[in-house]
């Protein structure tokens, strides 16, 4: 994956000096009208990481991902890329900070082409760098190439989501937001999502991903945010969630954690 590789690379020699979080969320808060959503989360994300966002149904984890990638504006806090404000600047924004969200609903044109969805994609790009990016993403996920003419309302769940994520690389981001990423997959298609999720992660780029399962989480990322009722009660390593059972009961029917975890 040279092409992605230098390009994560290029963006991290050119990033803040403030420190080695690419990401860092301070005291953030949202309400959606009189309802309130986020109540101070606070976290960091350093360059180079893959960190799971796990909680029950309506914890707030999607809202938080709308607000780190500009489409929603926080009503208290702050956001930083690289050690710069960011709060409240739109999707546009963020994008060329290299911050690019996978959305839940797989955010792919359903009557357009493998092919022609990639290239909308990449509509502020040349065509030729288009092209040499496609030609770079076919080797994480090669049966994209064999799906280039085909609708892409017409594959399985699991290739619209490998679609979804090849599109937002092909943006080169440094940081890589993804909203459920196998939520309704079967076992052997998340298997194969998640290995090309670690690849781009090992060639640089940096992942916050909102994630159901525990199990998954611990098994591709070694340190979790575990949210509850709009808040961060939890943040440290993967594993220890697994040896917390009242955790995986919240996630599955929804319970009350309480309290810091």
């Amino acid at each position: 994956m040279p092409l992605l590789r230098s390009r994560s690379r290029q963006r991290a020699s050119t990033a803040s000096s403030s420190g080695s979080a690419l990401l860092s969320i301070e005291g953030l808060e949202f309400s959606y009208g009189a309802v309130p959503a986020l109540f101070g989360v606070s976290a960091s994300i350093s360059r180079g990481e893959m960190v799971a966002l796990v909680g029950p149904n309506g914890a707030g984890k999607s809202t938080l991902m709308s607000l780190l990638a500009g489409i929603n504006k926080p009503t208290g806090g702050r956001i930083l890329v690289n050690g710069d404000d960011v709060t409240g600047r739109g999707p546009a924004h963020l994008l060329g900070r290299g911050v690019v969200l996978v959305p839940e609903n797989k955010g792919i044109f359903p009557d357009m082409t493998v092919a022609e969805n990639l290239e909308m994609a990449g509509y502020t790009l040349q065509r030729a760098e288009v092209a040499d990016r496609t030609a770079v993403l076919f080797d994480v996920f090669p049966r994209l190439r064999e799906r280039l003419k085909q609708r892409a309302g017409t594959m399985s769940g699991g290739e619209k989501q490998m679609l979804s994520i090849a599109r937002a690389v092909l943006l080169s981001p440094q940081l890589l937001l993804i909203d459920e990423l196998t939520l309704g997959l079967a076992p052997i298609v998340v298997d194969d999502l998640l290995g090309s999720i670690k690849e781009l992660n090992s060639a640089g780029t940096t992942v916050l991903m909102v994630e159901q399962s525990l199990n998954v989480a611990a098994s591709v990322c070694e340190r979790a945010l575990f949210m509850e009722k709009g808040k961060i009660v939890f943040e440290g390593p993967t594993a220890h969630l697994l040896e917390r059972p009242e955790l995986a009961k919240a996630v599955l029917f929804g319970g009350h954690v309480g309290g810091e975890v």
